[in-house]
């Protein structure tokens, strides 16, 4: 769709009258002068100059563009992913083998610890993949079903690591305020109870709902 843009302004004195459908950069001669529908406008020196600076920063960005391809920004983008991902993995399943071969560290506080190194693990193992898949590529190509797995998967782990860090803060908190009387409460079964519920209430609140429409 053709407009006309007619403008008339005035640029150290200079009076321009504009009558054209776009212009560019590429229209600017060396000799300052300005070609739009068959017409040469001679255009004031600041605004060759400026369309010039301007032009140069395009032809930059351009060249920066060329330098930084798609394929070397995902390449960035899975090292940083995988790295993530082994950082997780490998910290928080350093956390359970410790647990399960020292005795002396299975304390009822440390089995929270557990638990949360457990889920922290399941994120890093499925969550993060699946999700740095999608990013990276722009597009799921796994399928629905896949899709809607992942999203009960990601919202029931995710759900329970949070419930799992206000129950170590409130064991934390109980310890402090009520001191001995607490620890003489605290029992293995107690701290199960707490560990199963923190499970229980995040597939309640988001799995349900979730899985109905995987199924759906």
């Amino acid at each position: 769709m053709n407009q006309t843009w007619n403008s008339l302004s005035n640029v150290r004195g200079i009076n321009i009258n504009l009558n054209c459908n776009y212009v560019s950069a590429s229209n600017i001669i060396a000799n300052g002068t300005l070609n739009c529908v068959n017409q040469s406008l001679r255009f004031p020196t600041a605004i060759i100059s400026y369309i010039a600076q301007n032009r140069t920063l395009v032809n930059s960005s351009a060249i920066t563009h060329t330098i930084i391809s798609p394929q070397f920004t995902k390449f960035i983008l899975i090292l940083l992913v995988s790295f993530m991902t082994f950082a997780t993995v490998s910290g928080n399943l350093l956390v359970i083998i410790a647990f399960l071969r020292e005795p002396t560290i299975r304390t009822y506080s440390n089995y929270f610890i557990l638990n949360l190194s457990i889920a922290d693990l399941l994120i890093g193992l499925i969550c993060i993949p699946l999700y740095a898949h999608k990013f990276i590529f722009g597009k799921w190509y796994l399928g629905y079903h896949i899709c809607k797995l992942w999203l009960v998967f990601d919202y029931v782990v995710g759900s329970a690591s949070t419930l799992c860090i206000v129950v170590i803060s409130h064991d934390r908190y109980q310890m402090v305020s009520k001191g001995l009387n607490y620890l003489s409460d605290r029992s293995i079964r107690r701290a199960l109870k707490f560990i199963f519920s923190t499970w229980i209430i995040a597939i309640l609140n988001y799995g349900i709902d979730k899985f109905y429409l995987v199924i759906s």
